[in-house]
């Protein structure tokens, strides 16, 4: 479910640091919200990978972005993603994921409270990349409600 508490309360908890060879190359932490949206598609590009993966659907890209942005709002921490230079208006491909990301701003999942104050981000993790092995994610988790295995 969307909340309707405040960006501000969540956009300071929004940290990306940008990695190149091992180490940190930059720091994304936006403060107003076209900043939020550059840092989210560039994670949302990373995460997505080929440049057909990224034409084929832009539903792929918003349910992207939600998940990103949940996991990262809710985690604390720093999403770690490798360098890529990101500009909007350079590739109609990244323009497109901007757009995309544009659309679902804002739109958090949340645990329900008592009441909307109560509410917490639920932890969306994922991730892209195997190496051929995987588990259930209640192995590498536990039990999460907001985590139900598919494939």
């Amino acid at each position: 479910m969307a909340g309707s508490l405040p960006e501000s309360l969540y956009m300071g908890r929004f940290k990306v640091s940008v990695m190149q060879g091992g180490e940190e190359y930059e720091r994304l932490e936006p403060t107003t919200r076209e900043e939020l949206q550059t840092a989210l598609s560039r994670v949302v590009k990373q995460e997505l990978g080929s440049a057909s993966t990224m034409q084929v659907s832009t539903e792929a890209q918003k349910a992207q972005a939600v998940a990103s942005y949940s996991f990262a709002i809710a985690s604390g921490a720093p999403l770690s993603i490798p360098y890529k230079p990101f500009d909007p208006e350079a590739d109609p491909t990244d323009k497109k994921i901007y757009d995309a990301v544009g659309e679902v701003l804002g739109v958090k999942i949340l645990r329900a409270g008592q009441s909307e104050l109560a509410q917490q981000v639920i932890s969306t993790p994922y991730f892209a990349f195997s190496s051929g092995y995987t588990s259930n994610s209640d192995k590498v988790w536990g039990r999460l409600p907001s985590l139900v295995p598919v494939g």
